[in-house]
């Protein structure tokens, strides 16, 4: 399946059935919860989810260092409120990790090489700077970026073990289907 969508001005076209329109016809209750720019209303992705909300420019999100916490908090406040024989389909889309590289503590000291001298960080202005070749990076600047990344994919990692918690105590375990799935790839 081909949409052409291949940058970041197009939308959804219309002629298109979404998964979640599939869903909501079958009988399901839909909702997204998505921490990305572009799986937005304006992009066309809301199509067919009762509840759609973007949390991307959320105030809340940002002051809170756009975490992952936020979303799985309000997709359970959604979870809470569904009859327990309801159908549903969820869509929750993780930001982590992704650029900045900067999870939460214990998680962003827990893959750091021991004496690293390095100032290296994880924020943008490091990875652009390397990307664009402004700054030539040395080993120890690249162990330090890799380990913030790799907090930030266990932080991830953590937030959907708390989404398994939830539905284990809601009851719904059992009859769901847990997809995950990645946009792309920086490992």
């Amino acid at each position: 399946l081909q949409l052409g969508l291949i940058s970041d001005h197009g939308r959804l076209p219309d002629g298109v059935k979404t998964l979640s329109e599939s869903f909501a016809e079958a009988g399901f209750r839909t909702a997204a919860f998505s921490a990305s720019p572009y799986v937005t209303e304006q992009f066309g992705f809301a199509r067919g989810f009762e509840s759609f909300a973007e949390f991307y420019r959320d105030p809340l999100y940002v002051r809170q260092g756009r975490r992952a916490s936020l979303i799985l908090e309000r997709a359970g406040e959604w979870l809470a409120k569904q009859p327990p024989d309801q159908k549903l389909f969820a869509y929750l889309h993780l930001r982590e990790p992704h650029q900045p590289y900067d999870p939460l503590f214990p998680w962003s000291a827990a893959f750091q090489p021991p004496a690293n001298s390095s100032s290296a960080t994880g924020e943008n202005s490091w990875i652009l700077g390397i990307e664009d070749r402004r700054r030539l990076p040395t080993q120890e600047d690249i162990a330090r970026i890799h380990a913030y990344y790799r907090g930030g994919l266990f932080f991830a990692d953590s937030m959907v073990g708390l989404l398994l918690d939830e539905l284990r105590r809601s009851g719904r375990l059992e009859s769901t289907l847990l997809v995950v799935i990645s946009d792309h790839g920086e490992a």
